[in-house]
């Protein structure tokens, strides 16, 4: 028996480049002869300095828009949510070692892995801006514990350009509570390693380093008491070991696609951890691996 309910694949309308000939206005006139989807949003979305998803669009549109903007000299991609999810488990890393026989991962739940420095092909790092808004009834003490959280996304590619100087990273949004309420911000510090996205072996890994629950042993005398310096410095450390990885720290400039939260990993309730930045660090890898394979 086959299920007429499944949904059509869709694709991720990603712009990496855009030649300097080609406006912003006319990028979005071409596009909205090739896309369903509203003008003026897509105006907006067009005025994104690349990289950056333009929209979520069935995958037919989203070939046909690949390569109509390929001939006018852009680099473009249209992965798909089945693509994010291919590349595995986020596998919560607990403790790290340096062995002589490689790189000594313990994670949470899914034991200890060894892996090759020359595995490592994409290393993304984030520092994530959480807004909490708490009730301030005070005879109702289950209302305090009421909360929302805002998620500050963006990025920029090391390999290409950034954002103007000055441009505000977009923010998710929220609805705003209707109770007085109290806004607390606290910040939450980032890291995966993609390892094996580049090579022949199927079994694509991500490693992910939350601040939160990891201790930094591995830096040695080089550990602060910041989570901040901290994740920066492990980044450092993973691209000193793997000086031919992606090394990507822009999520902060990158605008979620609408949709963003409907990403599954395998083994982990990861949409109840930072679902956008989930789906950026597979979003970028995908794309580091797309550019891998082009033409110098």
């Amino acid at each position: 028996m086959t299920h007429a309910s499944a949904k059509p694949q869709r694709g991720y309308l990603s712009l990496l480049l855009r030649p300097e000939q080609l406006s912003e206005e006319e990028l979005a006139d071409v596009l909205y002869e090739l896309i369903t989807t509203d003008r003026f949003a897509l105006r907006q979305q067009c005025k994104q300095a690349p990289p950056c998803i333009i929209a979520s669009v069935p995958l037919d549109e989203a070939n046909d828009a690949v390569a109509r903007l390929s001939e006018l000299g852009c680099t473009v991609f249209a992965p798909t949510l089945a693509e994010l999810m291919s590349l595995g488990p986020s596998l919560q890393v607990k403790f790290i070692h340096l062995k002589s026989h490689g790189i000594q991962i313990e994670t949470w739940r899914a034991g200890v892995h060894i892996i090759q420095p020359q595995d490592i092909d994409v290393i993304i790092n984030a520092k994530i801006k959480v807004e909490s808004k708490k009730l301030t009834h005070e005879h109702d003490a289950s209302s305090i514990l009421t909360s929302r959280k805002k998620l500050h996304g963006s990025a920029g590619m090391e390999v290409l350009a950034y954002p103007p100087q000055g441009e505000e990273p977009n923010d998710l949004d929220i609805p705003s509570l209707s109770s007085p309420s109290r806004t607390t911000t606290q910040f939450t510090c980032k890291l995966d390693l993609h390892v094996n996205l580049f090579s022949d072996r199927a079994d694509s890994q991500v490693f992910h380093v939350n601040a939160d629950k990891f201790g930094f042993e591995v830096l040695g005398l080089d550990k602060e008491y910041s989570d901040t310096v901290n994740t920066d410095k492990l980044a450092e450390f993973f691209a000193a070991l793997a000086p031919d990885a992606a090394w990507d720290s822009y999520w902060e400039f990158f605008k979620a696609p609408h949709d963003h939260h409907r990403l599954r990993i395998p083994k982990r309730g990861i949409n109840n951890d930072h679902p956008a930045f989930a789906f950026y660090s597979r979003w970028a890898a995908l794309m580091y691996r797309y550019l891998a394979t082009m033409p110098e």
